[in-house]
């Protein structure tokens, strides 16, 4: 029997007073978890949105001196 599957049947012979405590426990440990693995550093910098004039690129040079 998988971990899955132990979990499940735990869960099966729970009585339903119990089930909102048990998910708000696993609630909690998803937060924790998801933070303690954060996105990878690509999948991040993909997130970045940089606004700027279409020829930035070509003439950052007098975007960056303002002129």
């Amino acid at each position: 029997m998988t971990t899955r599957e132990r979990i499940h049947a735990e869960i099966e012979n729970m009585p339903s007073e119990d089930l909102d405590a048990l998910y708000t426990i696993i609630q909690g440990f998803l937060r924790r978890h998801q933070g303690a693995n954060p996105a990878p550093l690509l999948s991040r910098l993909g997130n970045i949105v940089i606004e700027a004039d279409q020829d930035f690129s070509v003439n950052h040079d007098r975007h960056i001196a303002g002129s």
